[in-house]
C-alpha cells in the first residue's frame, strides 16, 4: 500500500501538461481540442489531456489511494500514448544521418573538384596544342617572308634574271655586228653561260614553289587543328559548366537536408526534454517508476540526438557554403577559359590572315615564272642551234627562228657548253646575226 497523501498531484499534472504543450508547439501540431496525435490507429485527444479528464483529476485530488494510483496511471498511459516514440536509438540514428549527410556533401564537393581539374587540364592541353599550331603558322610566315619582299630570295632571283638578260642583249649586239671572230666567240660564250644561268634560276624558283606548297600544307593543317581544338574546348567548357551547375543543384538539395536535420534536431530536443521531465516526475511514484526510467533514458537519447543533428546541420551548412563558393570560382574559371580560347582563336584568325597576305603575292609572282621557264627553254633551244651552226656541226638546213621546238641540232646530240666554244678555233667558226627576242622573259602574272 503506497502513501499518496501530501503529494501535490495537481502540480505533477500541470508539469506534464506544460511539457506536452511545449512538445506540441515544437512539432507544429495544433493543441486545440479538435486535433489528435495518431498512434497505432488510436487517437489521443490532446485537448482532453491538457485540460485533464474530469474524473482523473478529481480522483487524484479527492479519491482514495487505489483511485489516486489508478488515475495517475491513466494519465501516464495517455502520456505514453502521446510520447509514442519512447525508446533509445535516436542518438545512434542521428549519428548515422549526419555521417550519411556529410558523405553526400563530400562526394558532391569532390565531384565538383574533379570536374574543375579535368576541365582545367583538358583546356590547358588544348591551349598548348593551339599554341603549337600557331607557332607552326608563325614559322611558316617567317619562311615565306624570307622568300619574298624587296630583299627576299624571289626578288634576288628576279634581279639576277634581269642581269642575265642584259648580258644576252649586250652580246647579242656583238654577234649581230661586224665585230671580229674572236670577239663574237666570246659573245657566244657569254650568251651560253647566261642561258645556263637562267635555267638555274628557273630551277631555283621551282624549289621556292615547292617550299610554298609545303608551308601552305602546314598552315592549312594547323588552321584545321586550331579550328577543331577550339570546338573541342568549347565542348569541354560547356560540359564542365553543365556538370558544375548540377553539383550546385545537389548542393541546394543538401542545404534543404540541413534544414531537415535542424528540424529533426529541434523535434528530438523538444521530445527529449519533455520525456526526461515526465520521467523524472514518474519516478517519484512506485507505480510509474519503471516507465519513468524509460522516459528518462529515451529523453536523454533524444537530447543527444538533437545535439548531434544540430551540430551536424550547422557543420554541414558551413561545408556547403564553402563548397558552393568553390563551385562559383570554378564557374568563373570556366568562363575565363572560354574567354581565353576565344581570344586565342581571334589571334589565330589574324595570324592565318597574315600568312595569306604574305604568301598570295609570292604565289602570283612564282606563277609568272611559268612564262620564264618556257622562255628559258626557247632560249636554250635557240642558243644550242646557233652554237652548233657556228661550229659547223649541223647537217642539212636548220631553221633558227625563235620559238621553234624542232630546230636541228645535227646528228651530234651532245649539248654544247661554253667551254666547247672557248676551245674552238674562231677562224673556223661561222657567225651570223643573233635574233632571239629576250622580251618574252616577262615576270608579269598571268
Amino acid at each position: 500500500m503506497t502513501t499518496l497523501s501530501g503529494t501535490n498531484y495537481s502540480q505533477i499534472v500541470a508539469e506534464a501538461q506544460s511539457k506536452v504543450k511545449d512538445l506540441i508547439e515544437l512539432i507544429n501540431v495544433d493543441g486545440g481540442s479538435t486535433q489528435g496525435v495518431k498512434k497505432t490507429g488510436k487517437s489521443v485527444n490532446i485537448g482532453n489531456l491538457l485540460n485533464g479528464t474530469t474524473n482523473n483529476v478529481k480522483n487524484i485530488v479527492e479519491g482514495n489511494d487505489q483511485q489516486k494510483a489508478s488515475a495517475i496511471q491513466d494519465i501516464m498511459n495517455d502520456l505514453m500514448d502521446l510520447f509514442s516514440n519512447l525508446g533509445t536509438g535516436a542518438s545512434s540514428k542521428a549519428r548515422k544521418d549526419v555521417l550519411d549527410n556529410d558523405k553526400k556533401i563530400e562526394e558532391n564537393k569532390k565531384s565538383a573538384e574533379e570536374c574543375s581539374q579535368k576541365v582545367s587540364e583538358k583546356v590547358q592541353n588544348i591551349l598548348n596544342d593551339c599554341e603549337a599550331n600557331a607557332t607552326s603558322i608563325a614559322e611558316a610566315i617567317e619562311k615565306i617572308q624570307k622568300l619574298g619582299g624587296d630583299k627576299g630570295k624571289i626578288a634576288e632571283v628576279e634581279q639576277q634574271l634581269q642581269e642575265q638578260l642584259e648580258i644576252i642583249e649586250e652580246n647579242k649586239e656583238i654577234l649581230s655586228s661586224d665585230a671580229e671572230a674572236g670577239e663574237k666567240k666570246d659573245a657566244l660564250v657569254n650568251i651560253l653561260n647566261a642561258s645556263k644561268a637562267i635555267s638555274g634560276l628557273v630551277e631555283q624558283v621551282a624549289g621556292f614553289k615547292e617550299q610554298i606548297l609545303e608551308q601552305n600544307t602546314l598552315v592549312e593543317k594547323s588552321s584545321e587543328n586550331i579550328a577543331q581544338l577550339t570546338v573541342d574546348s568549347a565542348d569541354t567548357i560547356s560540359k564542365g559548366i553543365s556538370q558544375m551547375q548540377e553539383s550546385l543543384k545537389k548542393a541546394g538539395v543538401l542545404i534543404q537536408k540541413q534544414a531537415t536535420l535542424s528540424i529533426e534536431a529541434v523535434k528530438n530536443t523538444g521530445t527529449g526534454t519533455a520525456q526526461e521531465a515526465t520521467g523524472q516526475a514518474m519516478t517519484n511514484f512506485w507505480a510509474t517508476a519503471a516507465q519513468g526510467a524509460k522516459y528518462i533514458l529515451s529523453g536523454n537519447d533524444k537530447l543527444n540526438a538533437g545535439t548531434t543533428l544540430m551540430q551536424g546541420a550547422t557543420q554541414g551548412l558551413s561545408k556547403l557554403t564553402g563548397s558552393i563558393g568553390e563551385m562559383g570560382q570554378y564557374l568563373t574559371l570556366f568562363t575565363e577559359f572560354g574567354n581565353g580560347v576565344g581570344s586565342f582563336a581571334e589571334g589565330a584568325v589574324q595570324l592565318i590572315g597574315q600568312y595569306d597576305a604574305t604568301v598570295n603575292p609570292m604565289i602570283e609572282s612564282i606563277g609568272s615564272w611559268d612564262n620564264i621557264a618556257k622562255a628559258s627553254e626557247e632560249l636554250e633551244t635557240y642558243t644550242q642551234g646557233y652554237a652548233q651552226e657556228a661550229l659547223g656541226e649541223t647537217q642539212g638546213s636548220t631553221t633558227q627562228t625563235q620559238g621553234s621546238t624542232s630546230q636541228a641540232q645535227g646528228q651530234n646530240s651532245k649539248k654544247i657548253e661554253a667551254t666547247d666554244i672557248q676551245n674552238a678555233d674562231e677562224e673556223n667558226m661561222k657567225f651570223k646575226k643573233f635574233e632571239f627576242d629576250t622580251s618574252i622573259f616577262t615576270i608579269d602574272a598571268k
